[in-house]
C-alpha cells in the first residue's frame, strides 16, 4: 500500500508542475515587433538584422509570445494596413486586434554626427502606452548588435517580464 500513496504523491506534484507551469505560459502577453525605421542614412538592410536579431533576443529575455513578422505581414496584406502611420492610435490597434496582440514593439536606428542611435519602445495595444523604453548611442551597427540582448532584458524587466 506505501508504493502505492508514493506513487499517488508523485503523481499530485507532477499534475500541480504541469498546471503551473501552464498557467505561466498562459499569462505570457502576445507582442508584436513591427520592423524598425532606418533614419538619417542608416541602410535598410542593416536595420531590418538589427529588427531580426531583435525579435530572436526578445523571445529569449521576456516573458512574452512574440508573433512571427511573417503572420504580422499576411495580417498586413489581408487587412491592406500601411506601415508608414503608426503614430495613427486606431490602425495600431486595428493591426494588435487582428494580431490577437496586446503588446507592440516598435523603435528607430538613426545616424547623426557619425554615432548611431536606437530606440525601441513598448506600447500596450488598447492604450497605446508606453510601458517600456529604451535608448542607447553607439559606434556601429556591430556594437549594436552585441547589445541586443542587453537592451530585450532591459525592456522585459520594465514591462514585467523575466530575464534569464
Amino acid at each position: 500500500m506505501k508504493p502505492m500513496k508514493i506513487f499517488a504523491a508523485c503523481a499530485v506534484i507532477v499534475v500541480a508542475l504541469c498546471v503551473s507551469a501552464f498557467a505561466q505560459t498562459a499569462k505570457k502577453p502576445s507582442v508584436v515587433i513591427m520592423p524598425f525605421d532606418a533614419k538619417g542614412g542608416v541602410a535598410q538592410e542593416d536595420c531590418d538584422i538589427v529588427t531580426d536579431i531583435f525579435e530572436s533576443e526578445y523571445v529569449v529575455a521576456g516573458n512574452s509570445t512574440v508573433v512571427n513578422r511573417s503572420t504580422l505581414s499576411k495580417i498586413q496584406a489581408e487587412q491592406k494596413f500601411q506601415a508608414s502611420d503608426w503614430s495613427n492610435s486606431s490602425k495600431t490597434a486595428k493591426l494588435g486586434e487582428a494580431l490577437n496582440a496586446q503588446q507592440i514593439v516598435s523603435g528607430q536606428l538613426r545616424l547623426y554626427n557619425g554615432l548611431l542611435f536606437f530606440k525601441a519602445q513598448v506600447q500596450d495595444i488598447g492604450t497605446l502606452a508606453v510601458l517600456a523604453s529604451v535608448n542607447i548611442r553607439v559606434e556601429s551597427t556591430m556594437q549594436l548588435l552585441d547589445k541586443i540582448p542587453g537592451i530585450c532584458k532591459d525592456l522585459a524587466g520594465q514591462v514585467g517580464g523575466t530575464s534569464k
